[in-house]
């Protein structure tokens, strides 16, 4: 962040060690895509984090974002049409890909052909996102990162574009609006039986240290596991 910032990275570092928590933190599970499947280990680290966030002194409140039925596609317009540009850049041979990257290009070519992604899309978006903020008076959107595992290396191969499409809309849902709105957001570990899992915290615009500060107060710790009987503690 210091070198993206221009600022000074000890002075950075410093801020960030030193800074304090956000402190009203708004907890959602909700995705903005409607075919997401949050797995269990993923809803524990969300709620878990959630719980050491309240043990430091946080003010929670369960509260979903303004998603509409339409910001997922808003999110894979733009991305399809910035993977046609691409494409353009590098003299891709459609002939050369696999048949979904294929597609993709050729859906994006057809935005393009529109007139490409509306930046007024993604203002509005933006517009309701911060007033969604103000009216909540929240500091940070906690979220799950993704919705659930990895799948196995090579489990992706000759798939076609509508099975690939769906399977990653399932697995990867919970980041891509936050680029859309352009607002800061950060994924860090927490640990669920040992296991790192990843959970996001979304801020507001310019609240880039107090949201690094936040995501330190939780990163590498062990949540609740009903399992194993475990109570929230600090990893080593």
């Amino acid at each position: 962040f210091a070198v993206l910032a221009g600022r000074d990275a000890a002075a950075a570092r410093h801020a960030v060690e030193a800074g304090a928590a956000l402190p009203r933190v708004a907890v959602s599970l909700r995705s903005p895509s409607p075919v997401a499947e949050l797995t269990a280990e993923n809803r524990l680290a969300t709620v878990g984090a959630a719980v050491l966030l309240r043990e430091g002194g946080a003010v929670l409140t369960a509260e979903d974002p303004p998603y509409s039925g339409s910001t997922a596609s808003h999110w894979s317009v733009r991305w399809q049409a910035g993977v046609a540009r691409e494409a353009a850049d590098l003299g891709l041979d459609l002939d050369a890909v696999e048949p979904r990257t294929a597609t993709v290009v050729r859906n994006g070519r057809g935005v393009l052909r529109l007139g490409g992604p509306r930046p007024a899309t993604a203002a509005a978006w933006r517009e309701r996102v911060l007033a969604w903020f103000d009216a909540g008076r929240h500091d940070v959107l906690l979220t799950p990162a993704v919705a659930g595992p990895p799948v196995r290396a090579g489990a992706m191969r000759h798939r076609g574009y509508l099975s690939t499409t769906v399977l990653s809309a399932s697995r990867v849902p919970y980041t891509q609006a936050w680029n859309l709105a352009g607002v800061p957001a950060v994924v860090v570990p927490v640990c669920v039986s040992g296991r790192p899992v990843a959970v996001q915290l979304v801020g507001r615009p310019g609240d880039e240290l107090a949201l690094l500060a936040t995501a330190a107060r939780i990163e590498g710790w062990e949540v609740p596991d009903a399992r194993l009987g475990r109570t929230a503690t600090g990893a080593p």
